[in-house]
């Protein structure tokens, strides 16, 4: 773990979903840590509660759901009391997102250039827009005609990277990649775990990577929380755990990693 004091700290938190009468803890008392410069990587399978935690960190957990108690800081600033207009202008600018399905997440309706450049504006009005916004495509190995595409008209890993330039172009201190691979195909998902890790050596930026496979953490982050039911049920530096996991639940996860086999075997 990166030395000092955590950018990103977590006590307690827990997420309740109510409805009709009935409450569910999707997030149930858990505590973790980012440090600067340092990928850390949030591990359970789906309805685990690491995507509702990912949410939570920006305020942005849907309703019927709420953050019903916790503490989060990132670096000197207290979240979890923050209003939304002082929470909208940290996402993107201190925390960035990119998620699961870039197709989702671009504007259909606007070229992929149009939607780094409000980014940038939004944000960093102290630039020269053009110049950045080939920057930007430049950092995340994306050619410069991709400036005047349509979502639609990128590939899965093309959108992804896009999402990345757009993430990239506030300049954040953490980023939040939550399943940024799962809907691309293995050798896109090496691609893109090649560049986080390259552009976290690059800015210093810190990364939480939620994903349910553990196939992927070994190679980007330092440490890991395996998440069971809204609960942290082991954590550990990432070789240590996936070497000599405790909890039955981690083995399970880790036993699912595909395996080549010798022919024959």
């Amino acid at each position: 773990m990166a030395a000092g004091t955590p950018l990103l700290e977590v006590e307690d938190l827990r997420v309740t979903f109510s409805q009709a009468g009935a409450a569910t803890r999707a997030v149930d008392g858990i505590s973790f840590s980012v440090g600067r410069g340092e990928t850390v990587a949030l591990v359970g399978e789906s309805g685990s509660g690491k995507s509702v935690t990912a949410l939570a960190l920006g305020g942005l957990v849907p309703p019927p759901g709420r953050v019903e108690a916790g503490r989060i800081r990132l670096g000197d600033q207290r979240l979890e009391h923050t209003n939304e207009r002082e929470l909208s202008r940290m996402r993107g600018n201190r925390l960035a997102y990119i998620f699961q399905e870039p197709a989702m997440a671009l504007n259909p309706v606007f070229r992929i250039g149009w939607q780094i450049a409000e980014a940038i504006k939004l944000h960093r009005r102290d630039v020269a827009v053009r110049p950045e916004i080939e920057r930007l495509l430049e950092r995340v190995r994306l050619p410069s005609r991709v400036r005047r595409a349509y979502p639609h008209e990128l590939s899965g890993g093309m959108q992804q990277r896009a999402m990345l330039a757009m993430a990239l172009a506030c300049d954040p201190e953490l980023l939040v990649a939550d399943e940024p691979t799962t809907a691309l195909d293995v050798t896109v998902q090496e691609e893109i775990l090649k560049l986080l890790v390259r552009l976290r050596g690059e800015t210093g930026m810190s990364i939480l990577l939620i994903t349910h496979n553990f196939g992927l953490v070994s190679g980007i982050a330092e440490r890991l929380y395996v998440m069971n039911a809204g609960r942290i049920v082991e954590h550990g530096p990432t070789g240590e755990v996936l070497r000599h996991p405790r909890d039955a639940y981690t083995r399970r996860l880790i036993d699912a990693i595909p395996r080549l086999h010798p022919a024959g075997e």
